[in-house]
């Protein structure tokens, strides 16, 4: 398998060129959450891709938006291979300046599944989450979510633990401790991860 990493706004200024020199064969660029576009999307990818890396991008669906302005949204800055959808919770600052997690909406199934529906019927898809969030918010995804490839976040052991329906991954995001400054990322720690040639089910 590849060594994948994934990257967005708060790495800071990435060095690609040192980036170049590692086992990084994939980057995978955030391109929004919710309505609002990751401002080192663009510049992320196209240095990517000027060393000769594979390119993916992801957004980051927020529950506090309306899936049908999220679809406008990413139709409106649509990467050319398709857009990878982290599912996951929302994180924010409370007035101590502690991040949090907002417990997602009890429908909120129903919004991520319009959401993916409406973005496949005219881009790729693939999924990115975790089987303790995944079978707790979207409990009937055996009806849906299998026909889309999984990008899978499971940390500290030696093999992914899957959400149902799935059987397969088609990435493995194994660490969020990785040394960021290997990679060329300013942050100290980086998101590492295996992906397989293919998008399997």
């Amino acid at each position: 398998m590849k060594l994948g990493i994934d990257v967005y706004q708060g790495d800071g200024n990435i060095n690609f060129d040192l980036m170049a020199t590692t086992p990084v064969s994939v980057v995978i660029c955030k391109l929004s959450q919710g309505i609002i576009k990751d401002i080192n999307h663009d510049h992320n990818r196209e240095e990517a891709l000027r060393i000769g890396r594979e390119v993916y991008s992801y957004h980051y669906f927020d529950y506090r938006i309306t899936p049908l302005k999220q679809v406008e949204f990413v139709l409106q800055h649509r990467p050319p291979n398709g857009i990878i959808i982290d599912a996951e919770y929302v994180k924010v600052r409370n007035s101590a300046g502690i991040m949090i997690q907002l417990t997602p909406p009890k429908n909120y199934e129903d919004l991520l599944r319009l959401f993916i529906e409406r973005l496949s019927a005219v881009m790729p898809i693939s999924i990115y989450s975790s089987a303790s969030f995944f079978d707790t918010y979207c409990p009937n995804g055996i009806y849906w979510a299998s026909v889309y490839p999984l990008w899978v976040a499971h940390y500290k052991n030696t093999a992914p633990a899957l959400p149902y329906p799935w059987v397969e991954y088609w990435g493995w995001q194994f660490t969020d401790r990785g040394p960021g400054n290997k990679f060329g990322l300013v942050s100290k720690q980086a998101d590492l991860s295996y992906i397989r040639e293919t998008k399997e089910k």
